[in-house]
């Protein structure tokens, strides 16, 4: 029995320990889909294209033919009591003698024949609608990816550097300890001791800050994932590749951003065509088939005796002659808006080639940046090797071997710093450079 009590009591402790130690790992592709799937921006994209579809729908009903009832109803009163059957007419409006309830129900049938291509630029203003919200869809993609590669770089130089000092401090604190003695046994003095205990101090306010940090970072990320993360299991891993990789020449004609505004640039100039030719008449026939009903003395008997009357088929063709400069306003305020776009697009893609051209000489001066620090931590590291060997034959203090393992480890953090801004910087080159259709 007291086996078996033992038996279990192990498994528990080696599962709570398994359960302790459980990590979240965490790299940049992974983040990215997840973004991607769950992005706010990416469906609201999505719906827009949607709209626009719908749009296009709506655009194609006028190359229908229109048809429309009327029913009426009235109750007509003679205020002169002469019946003799007559009907004048005024300018619009019918005259008609005799009191009587009159009922008529009428159905007509319009289509427009000819209006000098209005419809055809409205249906391809709606066309080109839809690719223009694809278009941005795609540049919310390319904002996306930059926006988590940004932020995941950012959260990898926290947790790196966090590392770096977690790693440093013990090493800090055997020096002050060993400079504690070396004050007891006075050998140096007590603001040695005292520069040990600020580095220590220092490197403990770093961690505290750089988890806080890290904390933030990641609450960030979550915002993207819809995933929680604890900033003591957390395991970040580094960008996959190397900085030798080639980088695309950027060609932003062919970017979606500036794809959208020449498609909103042409839509406008396709709009100011519409505005000219709405001076131009418009041309349509129509039908109309009529059932009419009346009765001098009951209402529903005039319902009954509803028969059909007429029917009648027509051309006409209308023109607007004067509408009080609008027309010509409105052009003048589209090609304020074409202008508008132009400066715009001209702003964003000088925008977008100065950073890609920053980004490139960045990713030069990285490249040989990384090499000098290989050289340095090289170095470093062979001078370590030294100090170790000389430790061991008693010939250098402990001292100076911790001082240069601290360094050691710096090094190797700012080489590691180096790496991954250099690969960031070739990721979000390579990013800004996609071509989408």
């Amino acid at each position: 029995m007291k086996c078996y009590t033992a038996c279990a009591a192990l498994i528990l402790l080696l599962v709570s320990t398994a359960s302790a130690y459980e990590t979240t790992d965490l790299d940049f592709v992974t983040v990215l889909q997840k973004a991607v799937k769950n992005s706010y921006e990416l469906k609201i994209s999505d719906a827009t294209i949607d709209i626009s579809k719908a749009a296009l729908k709506e655009t194609k009903s006028l190359y229908y033919p229109k048809m429309t009832a009327q029913f009426n109803s009235e109750y007509l009163k003679d205020l002169t009591d002469v019946d003799d059957g007559t009907t004048e007419f005024v300018g619009e409006s019918a005259i008609v003698s005799g009191t009587k309830f009159q009922n008529s129900f009428s159905l007509k049938l319009t289509y427009d024949l000819y209006d000098f291509g209005i419809r055809e630029n409205r249906l391809l203003i709606a066309k080109k609608d839809i690719a223009l919200n694809r278009f941005m869809h795609s540049q919310n993609l390319k904002d996306l990816k930059v926006k988590v590669l940004e932020l995941y770089t950012d959260t990898l130089l926290t947790y790196k550097e966090l590392k770096t000092n977690k790693k440093a401090l013990p090493f800090y604190r055997e020096l002050f300890h060993i400079q504690e003695r070396l004050n007891k046994a006075g050998k140096i003095a007590k603001t040695a001791v005292a520069d040990e205990a600020i580095r220590v101090a220092r490197t403990i306010d770093n961690i505290d800050s750089l988890r806080m940090k890290l904390k933030e970072t990641l609450e960030a990320i979550s915002f993207y994932t819809l995933e929680s993360y604890d900033v003591d299991d957390v395991v970040m891993t580094g960008f996959a590749g190397d900085q030798s990789g080639e980088v695309r020449d950027m060609d932003y004609k062919k970017s979606p951003e500036y794809r959208a505004y020449e498609l909103a640039i042409e839509n406008k100039k396709t709009e100011i065509k519409n505005v000219k030719k709405e001076r131009f008449p418009k041309f349509s026939i129509y039908s109309s088939y009529r059932l009419y009903g009346m009765n001098s003395e009951k209402y529903f008997e005039s319902l009954d005796d509803l028969s059909q009357t007429n029917y009648s088929v027509g051309f006409f063709a209308t023109i607007l002659l004067f509408d009080g400069f609008r027309n010509s306003a409105r052009v003048e305020k589209i090609k304020y808006e074409i202008k508008r776009l132009e400066l715009s697009k001209n702003e964003r893609m000088a925008e977008v080639n100065n950073e890609y051209k920053i980004l490139r000489d960045k990713a030069v001066f990285n490249k040989v940046l990384l090499d000098n620090r290989k050289e340095l931590t090289a170095r470093i590291d062979d001078k370590l090797s030294m100090v170790e060997r000389l430790s061991a034959q008693q010939i250098s203090d402990r001292s100076a071997l911790l001082n240069q393992k601290i360094e050691l480890i710096h090094q190797g953090a700012e080489l590691e710093k180096t790496l991954v801004i250099g690969l960031s910087t070739l990721k979000k080159l390579n990013i800004l450079s996609e071509v989408y259709n």
